[in-house]
């Protein structure tokens, strides 16, 4: 039906005087056949309309950046260096951005979470090398920049090409590149984000490391807290910001925490301040 000429026609007619359409997708139809003419996934659908609507949203037209999952430094063909992030607070972040008309970049280490956005640019990397080389060319373009990667800070020195058959292994490392630091640097007017997670001396570490990498906002959260963190759909938090300011949050979905955090940056950020403020 949907390549009948009368569809056909009446749909060019359609574009021709401005109507949007949402093309449909080619798989299995009601009639049995297979082909051209199925109805767009739902959740595409709302995507798009999102995108359509998105000049009136208040991102619209700003470029973000997000970090996010570990990263793997490999040992052998079978083993590596990483750590138990999962990428969710990440993906929450880059979804919230785009649900809200930014343009993002989402650089992510190794992770099974699904971003599936229309203004999300997703990049997969393993190591902390392909993270740095893929912020670096994104970051000058960026708006604001959210490093929620757990970047690993070692490397082995040597890779071997074999599987190392021993009772015992004994690593030399390498300090790995530091992604947050090198590139804010570089920053001119970007909007700088990063995260710290402790388990001793909390506040004392997290202020220290936002000073040290030059960041306008750090957010802090704690292997101390129950259902927090790697692996949870949930996330206690604290958030600094370079004046020392401290805001205390309860535990939240990694949602809301997204939505808590872009709220804190429009406030911050004096060149976003003509955008509506964001509430849950």
């Amino acid at each position: 039906m949907y390549l009948n000429r009368a569809t056909v026609k009446n749909i060019h007619i359609l574009k021709k005087r401005g109507v949007n359409i949402f093309e449909v997708e080619s798989g299995e139809l009601a009639s049995g056949l297979h082909g051209l003419g199925r109805m767009r996934d739902v959740n595409k659908i709302f995507d798009e309309i999102e995108v359509f609507f998105s000049n009136s949203l208040p991102l619209f037209g700003t470029k973000v950046l997000v970090t996010a999952g570990p990263t793997y430094e490999q040992i052998d063909p079978v083993r590596f260096i990483g750590n138990f992030s999962s990428g969710k607070m990440g993906v929450e972040l880059a979804k919230y951005a785009a649900s809200q008309g930014a343009l993002v970049d989402l650089i992510i280490g190794p992770s099974a979470e699904i971003c599936e956005h229309p203004l999300v640019c997703r990049h997969d990397v393993k190591t902390a090398e392909d993270m740095f080389l893929v912020c670096e060319d994104k970051f000058k373009e960026s708006d604001i920049a959210i490093f929620s990667a757990a970047v690993c800070d070692f490397k082995p020195t040597q890779v071997s090409e074999k599987k190392i058959k021993t009772k015992s292994l004994s690593i030399k490392t390498q300090k790995n590149v530091d992604v947050l630091k090198t590139l804010s640097e570089s920053k001119k007017d970007q909007f700088i984000v990063g995260f710290a997670l402790e388990t001793c001396d909390e506040n004392e570490n997290a202020i220290q490391k936002m000073k040290n990498k030059n960041m306008d906002l750090i957010v802090l959260n704690s292997l101390n807290n129950k259902d927090s963190c790697f692996g949870y759909d949930t996330n206690k938090i604290q958030i600094i910001d370079n004046k020392l300011n401290v805001l205390d949050y309860p535990l939240m979905t990694k949602k809301e925490v997204a939505v808590v955090i872009f709220n804190e940056i429009l406030l911050k950020q004096k060149s976003l301040s003509s955008f509506k403020n964001i509430v849950i």
